[in-house]
C-alpha cells in the first residue's frame, strides 16, 4: 500500500512539467533580477532623491534584510494559507510594492516599499523550486532542477546590464515598473496552470503560530544582514553599532536554536538537519553562495578602478559568463538525472570553480578581456554543476510535507552565504591593499638602488622631472598593492572550496537504484 501511494505521490501532475517550469521561472527570475538589478542606478536614485550614496544603498540593504527574514519561514507559511495561495500572494504583494517602489518620491518611502517587497520575493525560490520537485518524477526531477537554475543563475547576471541601459535611456523608476507587467503575466500564469496543492489547503496547525520562533529568527536574519553588509563602511568591531548587532545576532541566533528544537510547530524545522546530505547540502549552497555572489560583485569593480574598463564593458565580462551558464546547466541536469548520487558532478563544480580562482589569482594589471571572459565562464560553469545536484540530492531522504521548509532553508543559506562572500572580499580588498602599499611604498627610497635606476631611466626616457617620476612610480605601486589585495581575495576562497570538498564525499546515494529525487512519504 505505501509503495502505491510513492509511485501515484511521486507521478508528475496532470498538467505537463515543463509548462509549470516555464510559469515559475518567470516570477522567479522577476526577484532574483532584483536583487542586483538596482546595484548600478544607485548614484541616479542619490541624486534624484537629493540624498547620498551611502544612504541609497540602504534600499539594497532593506530588501536583503527582508528577503532574508521571509526566506526561512516560507515553509510555515505555505503550510498555512496552500502552497500556491502564498505564491499568488507572493507575486501580487512583489508587484504592488513594485508599482509604489517606482512611485517613490522620497527616500522614506523607496525604503518603505522596498522591504515590502522583499517580503513579498521572498518566499518565491523556495516555493518555486517545492512545485517542481514535486511536478517532476524522479527521474526527470534534476532536469527541472536545471531549468529552473538558468533563471536563478542568468538573472542577477544579466540584472546589472539591463539596469544600466534602462538609467542611461529612462528614468531609475523603470527598474521597478517593469516588474508590474511581468508580475501581472505570472499571476495569470499561476492561476491557469498551477494546480491547487492536495496537501497544503490552507491547514492551520494545532499548536498555533510560533510568535517567538519568528521574532528571534527575524532579528538574528536582520542583525547579521545589516552587519555584514555595513561593516566594512562603519570599520567593524570598531564601531558601536557593529558590536551591537553582533552580540543581538548572537543571543538571537542562540535562543532560536533552543526555541526551536523544543517547539512541537516551529518556523524553521531544524530537525531536518539530521539527514547527512540535507545538511552536507547546506554547507555547499552556502560556500556556493559566498563565490557566486561575491566574486561577480568584485570583478567589474576591478576592471573598472584598475583596468579603465567602462561599466558596460566590466558588465559585458560578466554577462559573457551566462553564456557558460546556459551550457552547464541543463548539462548538469542530465547528468544528475542518470546517476543515483550526482556527487561526483557536485566535486566536478567546486573544481571547475576552484581552477577558475586560480586563473584569477594570476591576474595582473596588464590582463586582457579574454582572459577575465573565459576564467568567468568557467567559474559559471562550475556553479551550474554545484546548483543542479545540490538543490536535488537535499531532498533524496527528505519526506514531501517538508520539502518548503528545506528549500527555504537552503535559500536562506545561499543568501547569507552571498552576504557573508561579499563582505568578506571587500574586507580583504581594502585592508590588504593598505598593507601591501605601506610594503611597496617603504622600498621607494633614494637610498634603494633600483628605485634610484628606474627614476633616472624614467627621466631620460619620458623627459620629466624628479618630482613627476617619483609620482607616477608612486601611483604604479598603489596599483600593484590593489591588484595583490584582489589576488588575496581569490586565494581566500579557494581554500573555502578547498575545505568544503571533502564533507561532499558523505553524500549517500539513492536507495533502491533510483535517481536522485526525494523520497516522497
Amino acid at each position: 500500500m505505501q509503495d502505491r501511494l510513492k509511485n501515484s505521490a511521486d507521478a508528475p501532475l496532470a498538467v505537463n512539467p515543463w509548462i509549470m517550469a516555464l510559469v515559475v521561472i518567470l516570477p522567479t527570475a522577476m526577484e532574483v533580477m532584483d536583487t542586483s538589478i538596482a546595484n548600478v542606478v544607485l548614484p541616479s536614485i542619490a541624486g534624484n532623491l537629493s540624498v547620498s550614496i551611502e544612504e541609497s544603498s540602504w534600499i539594497l540593504t532593506c530588501y536583503l534584510v527582508a528577503n532574508a527574514i521571509i526566506l526561512p519561514i516560507t515553509g510555515w507559511l505555505s503550510n498555512t494559507f496552500g502552497r500556491k495561495r502564498y505564491f499568488l500572494l507572493s507575486i501580487i504583494v512583489f508587484t504592488l510594492a513594485s508599482l509604489m517602489c517606482g512611485l517613490s518620491n522620497s527616500l522614506g518611502e523607496l525604503l518603505f516599499f522596498r522591504i515590502l517587497q522583499g517580503l513579498g520575493g521572498g518566499g518565491l525560490l523556495p516555493i518555486s523550486q517545492a512545485i517542481l520537485i514535486e511536478s517532476f518524477p524522479g527521474e526527470k526531477r534534476s532536469l527541472g532542477m536545471g531549468a529552473y537554475g538558468m533563471g536563478v543563475i542568468l538573472a542577477p547576471i544579466i540584472g546589472p546590464l539591463i539596469g544600466g541601459l534602462i538609467v542611461d535611456n529612462y528614468s531609475w523608476s523603470w527598474i521597478f515598473l517593469i516588474n508590474v507587467p511581468l508580475g501581472l503575466i505570472s499571476i495569470l500564469l499561476v492561476q491557469a496552470f498551477i494546480p491547487k496543492d492536495s496537501l497544503n489547503k490552507g491547514q492551520r496547525c494545532k499548536y498555533g503560530i510560533d510568535y517567538i520562533g519568528i521574532a528571534s529568527l527575524s532579528l538574528f536574519v536582520g542583525c547579521l544582514q545589516i552587519l555584514l553588509d555595513k561593516g566594512q563602511s562603519w570599520d567593524w568591531f570598531s564601531s558601536n553599532a557593529i558590536v551591537t548587532l553582533s552580540v543581538l545576532a548572537a543571543v538571537s541566533l542562540l535562543f532560536c536554536i533552543y526555541w526551536e528544537l523544543k517547539c512541537p510547530n516551529p518556523v524553521l524545522d531544524l530537525r531536518m538537519l539530521k539527514d547527512s546530505n540535507f545538511t552536507i547540502c547546506v554547507i555547499g549552497i552556502f560556500a556556493l553562495g559566498m563565490s557566486f555572489y561575491a566574486i561577480p560583485e568584485v570583478i567589474p569593480v576591478f576592471l573598472q578602478t584598475l583596468m579603465g574598463y567602462t561599466a558596460f564593458l566590466s558588465g559585458l565580462v560578466v554577462a559573457l559568463s551566462g553564456v557558460a551558464a546556459l551550457f552547464g546547466m541543463p548539462l548538469a541536469g542530465i547528468l544528475s538525472s542518470k546517476m543515483r548520487s550526482p556527487k561526483w558532478i557536485i566535486i566536478a563544480g567546486f573544481s571547475l570553480t576552484i581552477y577558475s580562482l586560480i586563473l584569477m589569482s594570476n591576474f595582473n594589471t596588464s590582463v586582457d578581456f579574454a582572459t577575465v571572459a573565459q576564467a568567468r565562464a568557467i567559474m559559471a560553469l562550475g556553479t551550474s554543476f554545484m546548483f543542479v545536484p545540490l538543490n536535488t540530492v537535499a531532498f533524496i531522504f527528505i519526506p514531501k510535507e517538508k520539502i518548503e521548509y528545506g528549500t527555504g532553508m537552503l535559500n536562506l543559506m545561499r543568501n547569507i552565504g552571498g552576504s557573508v562572500g561579499i563582505s568578506c572580499i571587500n574586507t580583504i580588498v581594502t585592508r590588504h591593499e593598505q598593507v601591501h602599499q605601506s610594503v611597496l611604498v617603504s622600498h621607494l627610497s633614494p637610498l634603494n638602488p633600483v628605485f634610484q635606476k628606474t627614476t633616472q631611466i624614467m627621466q631620460e626616457t619620458l623627459e620629466v622631472s624628479t618630482q613627476q617620476a617619483n609620482l607616477m612610480i608612486l601611483d604604479v605601486a598603489q596599483q600593484q598593492a590593489a591588484m595583490l589585495s584582489y589576488i588575496d581575495g581569490f586565494k581566500i576562497f579557494i581554500i573555502i572550496l578547498i575545505i568544503v570538498i571533502p564533507i561532499l564525499f558523505f553524500l549517500k546515494a539513492a536507495p533502491n537504484g533510483r535517481k536522485a529525487g526525494i523520497m516522497l512519504h
